[in-house]
């Protein structure tokens, strides 16, 4: 299949259109909302104790973190194509593996959400997971998973290295077949 240089210039106009200017004006928009969720939790003391505020507070925190960690990979070498890629040759192989790190933190927050809820809806009528459902053990829950995503992740620091300052290549570590087959194939769905 022959690419013409129309074609794929249309292809870079089409995506900075796409990530660079419509999707960075989404995530503007979601840093502002889960900003300003962060802080109406955080300011109003009957909703710092409450399990399921907790909870949103949680996944609102780890949200700006994915929002910004899409910002500086994609958004702005997107937007800025010249400037863009110059930028986003120093900042993949530092914020990639945080941004994945907290890609899974969200996806575990979300499940974990999602199986409370169902707990509450489902056993309401007995008392023993409302008591066991304390701010104390929500906390727990979240440092738990946060903890897990941090080690979990840890090999994708160590993935990708620069190259002459010119460009991004895989590490010695992550060309690895072992770790190839194991973080992107078989545990890729832990």
């Amino acid at each position: 299949m022959n690419i013409t240089t129309s074609e794929s210039e249309n292809l870079v106009v089409f995506k900075r259109v796409i990530e660079g200017y419509i999707l960075s004006s989404v995530c503007i928009i979601g840093l502002i909302g889960n900003s300003m969720t962060c802080l109406s939790i955080l300011l109003n003391r009957i909703r710092r104790s409450s399990p399921t505020d907790i909870y949103i507070f949680g996944l609102s925190f780890i949200s700006i973190f994915v929002l910004a960690g899409f910002l500086l990979t994609h958004g702005i070498r997107s937007t800025f194509h010249e400037y863009g890629e110059i930028i986003h040759r120093y900042l993949f192989i530092r914020v990639f593996p945080a941004h994945v790190t907290c890609l899974l933190i969200q996806i575990y927050l979300t499940a974990a959400i999602s199986i409370d809820r169902f707990l509450l809806i489902c056993r309401w009528r007995t008392f023993s997971y409302r008591k066991w459902r304390t701010p104390k053990r929500i906390i727990n829950i979240i440092i738990s998973i946060t903890l897990f995503s941090i080690i979990y992740c840890l090999p994708f620091w160590f993935e990708h290295v620069l190259i002459d300052n010119q460009y991004i290549s895989l590490s010695s570590f992550g060309s690895q077949p072992l770790f190839r087959l194991l973080m992107r194939q078989y545990l890729y769905f832990i």
